[in-house]
């Protein structure tokens, strides 16, 4: 499961590799890897993945009730 904290470092990663970083070094789930500007595309899928993972997280479980009236006859 992921944070926001480890999103806000993939995010942080993205705009310094667009910014001109030739390297850059992200840790999440106890692991560092390295990205170069060719991996930008998989920082942004992963970041996609992450965003998604911590909606689906964050939301409640929706209840309904259904009520039926009838009018007696």
């Amino acid at each position: 499961m992921y944070t926001a904290a480890e999103l806000a470092k993939i995010q942080a990663a993205i705009v310094s590799l667009a910014e001109g970083a030739r390297v850059v070094s992200v840790t999440t789930n106890g692991k560092t890897i390295q990205y170069g500007p060719a991996d930008i595309k998989m920082l942004q899928t992963l970041r996609d993945a992450m965003t998604a993972e911590i909606n689906s997280a964050s939301t409640a479980t929706r209840r309904y009730v259904l009520t039926s009236t009838e009018k007696g006859l």
